[in-house]
């Protein structure tokens, strides 16, 4: 019987495997700067944006500025200089329409901030345009841009107290507040258990919840329609040209925490690619069999690419997808 449940799991795994990626796939790994927490397309000019920040280091964790960096033909740039502000970027989305990249900031340990940069393609170059600051941005962590004056954001639990953190995670309660910000107001949009990535298709809200181990679907009125439910605990949420929708997820927490404590320590990843997930979604698992890669945390695909970020490492992997 472990004999032909090993011969099913090869086959499922090539099967996505080659499903997914080129037959000619192999992972590239880029250096970068530390943090590689999230990335995001730029489709109208194929550059992405990659959010970085030390956050193994705690001494250092709002000492040293982290960097917008872009992936561009294969190449790592740097896209602006020092900033006159502290700046831990975590997550960030793009306007396509006004060319505007959304930065989720953590300026201090109790001041959070979204930073709006304008992206002029032919330097290329981001120049900070303006700071919008909310007492609902009590500890962001990802975002969703409808508009100039619209978006989604989703609160963890991490900037909190320690008791607050650890009900939370052993009692799995729904506390962590996600907000729609219009016009300068704010309210609840819902409530999760460590709401993280968030996306839009048509009129459903998808949000990741990490220790939930899924994807929870709303409609536009913050009522929960129905689940996607995932093996791995998924992080940040991509979605490609035909509205799959793309997730990296850990598999072990005990190893994610050993794998911070610890650069050497591995924490394994998987990534999921979920088709038709606003009516019936079919998951196609693909393993990140590069072991000098932890700890992924966005799989950010374009065209024939995807690109992979981690929480706490200097690096991203390149993949080819199959077309």
């Amino acid at each position: 019987m472990r004999i032909f449940h090993s011969i099913l799991l090869f086959f499922f795994y090539f099967f996505n495997k080659f499903y997914i990626f080129s037959q000619n796939n192999h992972w590239q790994i880029l250096t970068t700067y530390p943090g590689t927490e999230d990335i995001t397309w730029n489709k109208n000019h194929s550059i992405a944006f990659i959010s970085c920040n030390e956050r193994r280091k705690k001494s250092s964790l709002y000492q040293q500025n982290g960097k917008i960096l872009a992936f561009y033909q294969n190449q790592i740039l740097n896209l602006h200089n020092e900033l006159p502000f502290p700046f831990h970027p975590h997550g960030l989305d793009f306007d396509e329409q006004n060319q505007q990249l959304y930065v989720i900031n953590h300026r201090q340990k109790k001041l959070n901030t979204i930073e709006v940069f304008q992206f002029y393609p032919n330097l290329p170059q981001l120049k900070h345009l303006k700071t919008i600051q909310n007492s609902f941005f009590i500890s962001p962590n990802d975002l969703y841009i409808i508009n100039p004056d619209t978006f989604y954001l989703t609160n963890d639990p991490n900037n909190r107290s320690i008791f607050y953190f650890f009900t939370n995670f052993f009692l799995r309660l729904k506390t962590d507040k996600v907000i729609l910000y219009e016009n300068g107001k704010t309210r609840i949009f819902c409530k999760m258990n460590y709401p993280n990535g968030i996306v839009q298709i048509d009129n459903q809200i998808f949000i990741s919840s990490i220790y939930k181990r899924r994807i929870e679907v709303y409609n536009l009125e913050g009522k929960r329609i129905h689940t996607i439910k995932l093996e791995g605990a998924p992080d940040n949420l991509e979605l490609d040209e035909e509205n799959n929708l793309w997730t990296a997820a850990h598999i072990k927490f005990s190893k994610f925490i050993k794998h911070f404590k610890d650069s050497t320590v591995y924490s394994p990843s998987k990534l999921y690619k979920i088709t038709s997930p606003s009516s019936k979604p079919q998951i196609f698992e693909i393993p990140i069999l590069e072991q000098s890669f932890s700890a992924a945390s966005v799989a950010a695909p374009f065209q024939d690419t995807i690109l992979i970020g981690c929480v706490f490492d200097s690096k991203i992997l390149v993949g080819k997808l199959k077309k």
